[in-house]
């Protein structure tokens, strides 16, 4: 009779024990989703709080239900999911972020970037292009130049995340320039010598704090570019938008 009290007594506290991990695991969910909708942060990277409040929650509380509804491993669990959220938070959306970047992340790393734009010049000696990368606000565009070889290539400019994609690539006819048109800059690049020219559409960044780690808007409003030309041999010109003047560059004199 002894011995089987004893087991008793230990299967309860066995009991209570999963009971409040069920729990527990599920109020951490329940406060990760709380502290997303607060902070901002887009559904799909909080995956795990989302798994854990959806098996924790129903778990716990049904086997709670037949315990007679005891109170102490809710106080317990609800007491340290709270004490535990500055650990738990950063980590469960760290480890969303890394979830939805994997796959491309994983793609980028056998197969190499998507190639999201490319031009051959006229004389197909040359190949302009635009790749995109995994990134966890993209657009995350660089420009290259590469011979027809596939060996070599130049890494022209990697254009600002979040902020900055490309528009249209132009060759010059005699394929000694080629431009890049984002939509903050133009890239003139000269074939051969790769000499490059960087013309900023827009005015400055403005960061929403006065440190350098802040965060930060694009510069605004974008001029347009109306008509990119190529009058003569190594060099181009360009007219933006409610201008009547049009801007020669000469790239052989850089």
């Amino acid at each position: 009779m002894g011995e089987e009290r004893e087991n008793e007594r230990y299967d309860g506290h066995g009991s209570d024990l999963a009971v409040t991990l069920l729990l527990l695991a599920g109020f951490c969910g329940l406060i990760g989703l709380l502290v997303e909708v607060i902070i901002g942060i887009p559904l799909p990277f909080a995956l795990v709080f989302i798994a854990l409040a959806a098996i924790g929650l129903p778990c716990g509380l049904s086997r709670l239900s037949t315990k007679d509804r005891k109170v102490k491993p809710i106080v317990i669990s609800v007491v340290a999911s709270i004490l535990l959220s500055p650990v738990y938070v950063p980590a469960g959306f760290a480890i969303g972020f890394f979830t939805l970047l994997m796959p491309s992340h994983v793609k980028d790393f056998f197969t190499g970037p998507d190639v999201v734009q490319s031009v051959t010049s006229p004389d197909q000696n040359f190949e302009a292009y635009v790749v995109e990368r995994p990134s966890i606000d993209p657009p995350n565009q660089s420009l290259y130049i590469q011979r027809s070889d596939n060996i070599h290539f130049l890494h022209v400019a990697k254009l600002a995340e979040d902020i900055d994609s490309i528009k249209e690539i132009l060759w010059s006819p005699q394929s000694d320039i080629v431009v890049f048109h984002t939509r903050c800059n133009l890239f003139a690049v000269r074939i051969p010598g790769y000499q490059t020219v960087k013309i900023p559409l827009g005015g400055e960044w403005t960061r929403t704090k006065a440190k350098k780690r802040s965060t930060f808007t694009g510069a605004g409003p974008r001029v347009a570019v109306a008509e990119i030309e190529f009058p003569r041999a190594c060099s181009f010109s360009y007219r933006l938008e409610g201008a009547e003047t049009i801007k020669t560059i000469q790239m052989d004199t850089l």
